[in-house]
């Protein structure tokens, strides 16, 4: 990554390849989900009678873990972007039931149809 890259500021103490990785690990056993990366910068400067009175710059970074089994969705955020954080963070994922979820998916490729009823319109 060059130093122009406004992704250098998520991935300080993770790679993108690392964060491939700990997404697909942790949500294998689920039918969908997402890692959700984030990094914000603001300044704001405060001006009274055409003199500076006051300036700010914060910055801010986390991420978003969450998983779906079928009707069951988990979700943990953390304000730290980091592979131990991540393996905390889904730790919740864990309360989801995956083998409801593959045998289902079992289901409907065998029967190669939607499982849902048909409804009749008059």
């Amino acid at each position: 990554m060059s130093a122009s890259d406004p992704r250098r500021f998520l991935y300080r103490s993770l790679d993108p390849d690392g964060a491939r990785q700990l997404a697909s690990k942790h949500l294998s056993g689920c039918d969908d989900g997402e890692l959700y990366l984030q990094y914000s910068a603001s300044e704001a400067f405060g001006f009274d009678d055409g003199r500076l009175k006051t300036a700010d710059y914060n910055t801010g970074s986390g991420f978003g873990l969450r998983g779906v089994s079928g009707e069951t969705t988990a979700f943990s955020h953390a304000n730290e972007i980091s592979a131990g954080a991540i393996d905390r963070a889904a730790a919740t994922l864990k309360l989801l039931d995956p083998a409801r979820a593959r045998r289902r998916r079992r289901r409907c490729a065998r029967t190669r149809q939607c499982t849902l009823p048909t409804i009749r319109f008059r």
